[in-house]
């Protein structure tokens, strides 16, 4: 290639002895004679890996830039919809933000469930299903308009109730590494085929009166701006809920 005068400039994967990996760019030249015959050729060689980190690095960042925009824009998307939300249409509205979230984060299904101490029964805890949303369902046809009642006691599945009880956020990022004392927990989530849980509390006067819960069959760990952004999500439902006890 020299000979005919090609001197392009190409990159190189080097292994050293170490078996270290080194990528470098190679910047040919011909050496002539007096008489213009190709002699030999000689080359600048330049180590680029720091580069190419570089480089690498700027592209997951713009990625991740990317990725908040379009979050920022589907809360806000959200957001809008729902400030003059005729409260008739509150329930299909409602499944519909699950859906939204759940395509978005790649989560496998959401619920609301109401939560409230059962009175009529000691150390009793009362939770209704009231929305549901799975992916590859048609959220239209099968939003919950019935309450699904089901009933926890005192004793069974105590790390979760004290869990959804600080009125925080917990996610449960893969079942296999719950603590020992949340052995029904995982019990109950192998059950469903669940493999990480994100809860999301829904507060009224500084009660709790529900959760937002998002499920995937795979472990999923959501960073903090991830959490605080369905954070924004669950506030939007819980004044949804509100507005439609007025």
């Amino acid at each position: 290639m020299r000979r005919k005068g090609i001197e392009e400039i190409y990159e190189v994967e080097w292994t050293k002895k170490n078996g270290e990996n080194i990528i470098t760019i190679n910047s040919p030249n011909r050496r002539l004679n007096k008489d213009g015959e190709h002699i030999g050729s000689f080359a600048v060689i330049k180590d680029i890996a720091e580069l190419k980190r570089v480089k690498t690095a700027l592209s997951q960042r713009e990625k991740e830039l990317i990725y908040r925009a379009e979050l920022d824009t589907l809360l806000a998307e959200i957001s809008t919809k729902t400030i003059n939300l005729d409260i008739t249409n509150m329930d299909q509205e409602i499944v519909l933000i699950l859906q939204k979230i759940c395509d978005f984060f790649n989560f496998d299904s959401a619920v609301i469930i109401k939560y409230q101490e059962d009175l009529r029964y000691a150390n009793e805890s009362l939770f209704s299903k009231t929305h549901e949303y799975i992916r590859g369902h048609n959220p239209n046809r099968d939003k919950m308009y019935a309450e699904h009642n089901f009933k926890i006691q005192e004793g069974v599945l105590p790390w979760y109730l004290n869990m959804i009880r600080t009125l925080e956020p917990f996610q449960i990022a893969d079942s296999n590494n719950l603590p020992p004392e949340a052995s029904d927990l995982k019990e109950a989530l192998d059950k469903f085929g669940s493999r990480s849980i994100h809860y999301f509390p829904l507060v009224i006067k500084e009660k709790l009166s529900g959760m937002l819960a998002f499920q995937s069959t795979l472990p999923l760990e959501l960073e903090d701006f991830q959490t605080k952004k369905i954070k924004i999500v669950s506030d939007i439902i819980q004044s949804i809920l509100e507005r439609s006890l007025d």
